[in-house]
């Protein structure tokens, strides 16, 4: 089933092309969805450092739409010379236990956000009964990456 999924990415051009972790969207900015977004959002907007950040990735996480990998939130850190440790402070709980990136799409009537909502399910511990979750254990992926761009 997994691999079936997989394999029809693939032959569809449906795995994602630039892989990312959004942290804050201006739209959960604008309907106020958690207490704290603003402040992230106006960090976001203000930092002067390129910021690093390490990671690992703890889940794959898919149904029969959409396939994430769930980051670890307690495994998030940043380099201390720069604003990073600050900035980690800021972000909310809850957007830390939604970290995710996006694999990849069933078609492209799917937008990938659903990623999102399938991490937040999982979160919850109600996750309909097409989605799996597959933890990576002693086989998490320890990635690092930068903060960047900011699309308003």
């Amino acid at each position: 089933e997994l691999q079936v999924f997989w394999d029809g990415m693939k032959k569809h051009d449906r795995i994602t092309q630039n892989p990312h972790i959004t942290i804050v969207h201006k739209n959960g900015v604008a309907s106020k969805e958690l207490d704290g977004l603003e402040e992230l959002w106006t960090s976001c907007l203000t930092l002067t450092d390129v910021l690093v950040f390490q990671f690992e990735l703890s889940h794959l996480v898919y149904n029969d739409r959409v396939m994430a990998l769930a980051l670890a939130p307690q495994s998030l850190t940043a380099n201390i010379q720069s604003e990073g440790p600050e900035f980690l402070r800021i972000i909310p709980e809850a957007v830390l236990n939604k970290l995710h990136i996006t694999v990849g799409t069933r078609d492209a009537s799917i937008k990938p956000v659903e990623a999102r909502e399938l991490i937040v399910n999982w979160q919850k511990g109600s996750l309909g009964e097409n989605a799996r979750v597959i933890p990576l254990h002693g086989n998490r992926i320890s990635l690092r990456g930068t903060l960047e761009g900011m699309w308003t």
